[in-house]
């Protein structure tokens, strides 16, 4: 009974995680371009994972802004993929900023999730799925009855 029950509860989380996640891109996906330039790029190893730290300035109904975010959802990885990322920007050179029109001072230089990101999406929906569909079983089977 507390297999079930703990399953069941695995596979909601799972559920819950995905909702969250996507909520996240959907607001992201509000987001309005603007033109900035990139500032300086580089890459930071925050514990065993490396972040691209690309600072760039944009401007807003002529108030000037940095930011330093390259996506508030993917913030590190790999050695590899934060290089490629800050490879990308080179300073001086022009880069468009994603701002929240309603708070300008939010920005990010990407909005869109990676492609681990739908992979892990899809797993954490498949886990979740058969979890509960494990959790449920007995009670979607018909009940057999014992004999005496």
């Amino acid at each position: 009974m507390f297999q079930r029950v703990g399953l069941f509860i695995a596979g909601v989380a799972c559920w819950a995680a995905i909702a969250f996640d996507v909520a996240h891109y959907v607001q992201l996906a509000k987001y309005q371009p603007v033109r900035g330039q990139v500032l300086s790029s580089d890459v930071v190893r925050i514990g065993k994972k490396y972040a691209p730290e690309i600072e760039y300035a944009y401007s807003v109904n002529d108030r000037a802004f940095t930011g330093k975010i390259y996506n508030p959802v993917d913030q590190s990885g790999t050695e590899t993929w934060a290089e490629s990322v800050a490879g990308t920007y080179l300073p001086g050179f022009p880069c468009t900023v994603y701002i929240h029109a309603a708070r300008p001072e939010s920005s990010a230089l990407s909005i869109q999730p990676r492609q681990s990101d739908w992979i892990l999406l899809g797993l954490g929906a498949l886990i979740g799925l058969i979890a509960i569909i494990f959790a449920l079983f007995p009670i979607l089977a018909p009940h057999k009855r014992c004999r005496h």
